[in-house]
């Protein structure tokens, strides 16, 4: 989604093929392979569903999401298929589709102008790259006044980088289960000498989003 974002001629880009709730994929575990995805219908699923989407679109999939499902994609109703497209339909992964929106629109018209920037994050990866877990995702406008960013079930304490030096920004934290805001400290943080913010403690043991607005300068020390 990234290179897409930073084509030389670029055009709106979505994730038409995100991780599909309920999908399973074992390979080679015999032989120090791996087993991603999770049971649909499970906590575990959902976390994995939003860990896709809201990831996908601060990575550059600014024009939206697609969410799928097994069982859904495939209209699956012979006696057969492990997973009925009606027991699909009642999974809880879909009704936090509706959440992206509340996220994605939280800086008004403003979201069309982020650029997607991982590295605005410290640390945002782990060596685990076929995972759902650990990594942190953001983007944040030209002019460092707005940042959105993502933090899966798993992230450490985080460092925000790239923002306007010796600033006051409002920070929220995002539940994206609920699709709800809550203040950060007493509401805000300030940046550095050298424009970094250290976040305090996740609200959880879970993944969250955050929103960073630029409020002001901050106050000069009193001996200035």
């Amino acid at each position: 989604m990234t290179e897409i974002f930073r084509a030389p001629h670029p055009r709106p880009g979505l994730n038409g093929e995100p991780y599909y709730s309920g999908y399973v994929d074992v390979r080679g575990l015999g032989g120090g392979g791996y087993k991603y995805g999770a049971a649909g219908g499970t906590v575990k699923d959902d976390q994995y569903v939003r860990s896709g989407m809201y990831g996908t679109f601060l990575s550059g999939g600014l024009a939206g999401h697609v969410y799928g499902a097994e069982g859904i994609w495939g209209a699956d109703i012979e006696p057969a298929a492990p997973i009925k497209m009606w027991d699909a339909f009642q999974w809880n992964s879909a009704t936090q589709m509706q959440h992206l929106r509340t996220f994605a629109l939280s800086p008004g018209r403003r979201y069309q102008d982020l650029v997607p920037d991982e590295d605005l994050v410290v640390p945002n990866k782990t060596h685990v790259t076929k995972g759902y877990e650990g990594w942190a995702y953001a983007a944040r406008t030209a002019d460092k006044t707005e940042f959105l960013a993502y933090f899966e079930k798993g992230c450490p304490r985080s460092l925000v980088r790239g923002a306007r030096p010796m600033a006051i920004y409002r920070a929220q934290w995002f539940d994206p289960r609920a699709g709800t805001w809550s203040g950060v400290r007493d509401g805000k943080l300030q940046s550095n000498n050298i424009g970094e913010i250290q976040l305090p403690g996740f609200p959880g043991d879970d993944d969250w989003g955050l929103r960073l607005s630029y409020s002001g300068a901050a106050p000069l020390p009193k001996h200035f």
